[in-house]
C-alpha cells in the first residue's frame, strides 16, 4: 500500500499471527527525490540476515549470516524461486554477465561454480592462501578477497581459463587491510580497478592492477560523511553497468555513491530510517540498486538519475 508521499509496507506472519508494519523511507531528506522503494521484503529464513547477495537477469541468490549450507533464488519482490543444497558454508556469492553463479567458503577455502542451469558445481579453486569473505566476477576472472589465519589480509586474482592464481598481502603490519568485507570490480576502456571495503579499517581502497601487482590509487574514509574516520564503517559495495559505485555505510544508514577517483558524491546518498542498516549490496541489469541489511530486511530500489 502506498500513498503519495510517503508509503508504508505491511507484512503479515501467518504463522506467528503478527502484523509488522514497516516505513518506507520519504524524499523528504532522506534519498534523492524521485528514487522509488519498489519492494521491501525479509530474508525467508526468519531471524537470519543477508551476509552476500547477487542480482541475476531473473531474480536475486542469497546467502545468510549466520552462513547455511544452502542458497535461495529469489524474486525481486522475495517471494522464493528455488533453494539450492550446497555441501559447504557459503561466505559469498557472484553472478556474471553469462549467469554463472560463483559460491566462496571461508571454512574451506575454496571457491566453486554453478553452472547456468544451476545443476553442476565445479571446484574452482582450492587451498587459496587466505579465507576468502567476499568475491566477485566477469566473464574472464574472479577477484576474492579475505584474510588468514596469520592476521594477513589480500587479493586473489583467478582466471577461469586455468591461468596463474596471483596474490598480494598488506605488510605485517597490517597497514593496508585489517579485515576486508566485500569486493567489486570497476572498469573503463583499458583501465580497471579492485574495490574493497574494510570495516574494521574504516576505509575503501582502490587499487589498480598492473602486471600481478596491486598499487593502491585512492583510499577513502568517510571524508564528507563523517567528522571522525573511525565511525565510518564500510561493508558492501557494488558496480552497476554504468560503472556508478555504491558502498552501504553502516554507521549512517546509508548507502554512499563515489566516483572512480574515490571521492564522494553527496547528493546521491541513500539515507535510511527506521533502523535499516544496509550491509550488502548488488546492482541489477536495470542499475536498480538491492539493499540487504542488518536485520534480514532486503529493499529493492530505483534511483532517480542512474
Amino acid at each position: 500500500m502506498s500513498g503519495s508521499d510517503r508509503s508504508r509496507v505491511t507484512q503479515m506472519d501467518a504463522l506467528l499471527g503478527r502484523i509488522n508494519t514497516y516505513a518506507a523511507e520519504s524524499d523528504k531528506g532522506l534519498v534523492p527525490r524521485g528514487t522509488k522503494f519498489l519492494a521491501t521484503f525479509r530474508v525467508p529464513q526468519g531471524h537470519l540476515k543477508a551476509r552476500s547477495l547477487a542480482s541475476s537477469k531473473t531474480g536475486i541468490f542469497l546467502c545468510y549470516d549466520p552462513c547455511l549450507m544452502s542458497l535461495d533464488f529469489l524474486s525481486t519482490t522475495g517471494s522464493m524461486i528455488d533453494r539450492h543444497s550446497i555441501n559447504f558454508e557459503v561466505s559469498s556469492v557472484a553472478v556474471n554477465e553469462s549467469g554463472s553463479v560463483f559460491l566462496a567458503s571461508a571454512s574451506r577455502k575454496l571457491i566453486n561454480i554453478l553452472m547456468v542451469d544451476l545443476c553442476i558445481q565445479l571446484p574452482l579453486a582450492e587451498n587459496l592462501p587466505i579465507l576468502p569473505s567476499a568475491i566477485t566476477a566477469t566473464e574472464e576472472t574472479i577477484i576474492a578477497i579475505g584474510s588468514s589465519k596469520e592476521s594477513k589480509a589480500g587479493i586473489i586474482n583467478i582466471r577461469k581459463d586455468g591461468g596463474n592464481v596471483s596474490w598480494v598481502f598488506n605488510d605485517k603490519m597490517g597497514t593496508v587491510f585489517k579485515k576486508p568485507a566485500d569486493v567489486a570490480l570497476w572498469s573503463k576502456s583499458n583501465q580497471t580497478m579492485v574495490i574493497v571495503t574494510d570495516p574494521k579499517a574504516h576505509r575503501v581502497v582502490f587499487l589498480s592492477k598492473q602486471g600481478c601487482t596491486y598499487h593502491i590509487t585512492k583510499i577513502y574514509s568517510g571524508e564528507g560523511l563523517h567528522q571522525d574516520t573511525e565511525q565510518f564503517c564500510p561493508y558492501g559495495v557494488c558496480v552497476d553497468k554504468l560503472g556508478n559505485i555504491f558502498v552501504a555505510d553502516m554507521s549512517s544508514q546509508a548507502v554512499i555513491q563515489l566516483s572512480w577517483k574515490g571521492n564522494l558524491m553527496d547528493d546521491h546518498t541513500l539515507m535510511f530510517d527506521q533502523g535499516f542498516i544496509p550491509k550488502c549490496l548488488a546492482s541489477t541489469p536495470e542499475c536498480n540498486l538491492i539493499v540487504g541489511s542488518s536485520d534480514g530486511m532486503v529493499k529493492v530500489i530505483k534511483r532517480a538519475n542512474p
